[in-house]
Formats: C-alpha cells, sequence, structure tokens
C-alpha cells in the first residue's frame, strides 16, 4: 500500500487510490499480491488467520454472501465441560489407582471389589489367613480352621500367583493343624 508523503502534499492523486483500491479487493478475493509490499504482505497474512483455513465466502455481484448458519464454534461452556471432564476423569483415576492398594476396611475398599475383584478375593483370603495364624496362637486351632476354610473357598476363584502362594501357605498351616487337639472350648456339651 502506497504512504503518502504528507510532507509534500496533504492530498492523494487518483491513481494511488486505484492501486491501493486494486490491492485491497484482491487481498479479499484470496488473489495473489502483484507487488512485495509488506504492508499489503501484513494484511495478507492478516486475512489468512482470519479465515483460519476456510476457503473465502464467495461474492454476487461484489458484495459478500453472508456466512452460512450452522452450530457455533465452540466456546467459553465447551472449554468449561472439557475442563470439568478432565478434573473428573483425574479423579477417577486417582480413586481407582488407590483402590488397587486398598485392604479389606480401608475407605477405597468398595472400589477395590469393583475395580479389582480377584484382588480384593486375594486380600480378603490374606485377611483370613492372618486371622487364622492368630487364633493357632492364641490356642484356638477351631476358630483357626474356620478361617482357613474362608480363605480357601476366596482363593478358589482366583488364578494368580497371589493366589498360589497363599494356597500354598494354607496347606502349610492347615498342615501344622491336624497335629494339635480340637478345641477344649468347642468340645465341651451345653
Amino acid at each position: 500500500m502506497t504512504e503518502p508523503n504528507r510532507e509534500e502534499s496533504e492530498e492523494l492523486d487518483l491513481a494511488t487510490i486505484a492501486r491501493d483500491d486494486e490491492l485491497l479487493d484482491a487481498l479479499g478475493r484470496g488473489e495473489e499480491l502483484p507487488v512485495a509490499d509488506p504492508v499489503a504482505t501484513t494484511l495478507a497474512a492478516w486475512r489468512t488467520d482470519l479465515l483460519d483455513g476456510r476457503p473465502p465466502r464467495p461474492r454476487r455481484g461484489g458484495v459478500p454472501v453472508p456466512a452460512p448458519v450452522g452450530p457455533a464454534p465452540a466456546g467459553r461452556g465447551a472449554s468449561y465441560l472439557a475442563a470439568a471432564v478432565i478434573v473428573v476423569l483425574t479423579l477417577m483415576t486417582g480413586i481407582a489407582v488407590g483402590g488397587r492398594r486398598a485392604e479389606p476396611g480401608s475407605p477405597l475398599w468398595p472400589v477395590t471389589r469393583v475395580c479389582c475383584p480377584e484382588l480384593a478375593q486375594v486380600r480378603i483370603a490374606q485377611d483370613e489367613l492372618g486371622r487364622a495364624r492368630a487364633a493357632v496362637e492364641a490356642d484356638h486351632p477351631d476358630e483357626a480352621r474356620n478361617h482357613l476354610e474362608q480363605a480357601r473357598r476366596r482363593l478358589a476363584e482366583v488364578d494368580t500367583a497371589d493366589a498360589q502362594r497363599l494356597l500354598a501357605d494354607l496347606d502349610t498351616l492347615e498342615s501344622a493343624l491336624e497335629t494339635v487337639r480340637p478345641d477344649p472350648a468347642s468340645t465341651r456339651s451345653p
């Protein structure tokens, strides 16, 4: 575009105005620029940024055709929705990860039972096995046998390395209980 020299004259000549008008029309149509003018190049880049890759709208007799009516571009509401979805997914992932470490009785235990049912069965069996050991140490073999039976039932549906290890521990504890006499409290008559 032509910048008039304000010191020489205050008036623009008609030829300069006509050239600038043709240049702006060419920019509006998306045509190649006939001159290497830095202002025209900047305006062309600005027009490209505004269109963002969309083709220019066709013109009818020099009047721009109105933009087609369609869905509005994503605005602030969509941004808030996307942010809320990300927050919820992050929380759910954190809860699921924390649930994998939960033990029976902890606040995240229900999450473990739903998300990782086999892991929950193994954890319950571990708990029962610990109670059986405590019963053996307290000299309550019948109570220990009940806990071992509960643990074996829990592990019957699980086929993991942890379950196999617990079954081996369970068999060892049952073998040790074979040599122990029955619980005197359970042999009394009512």
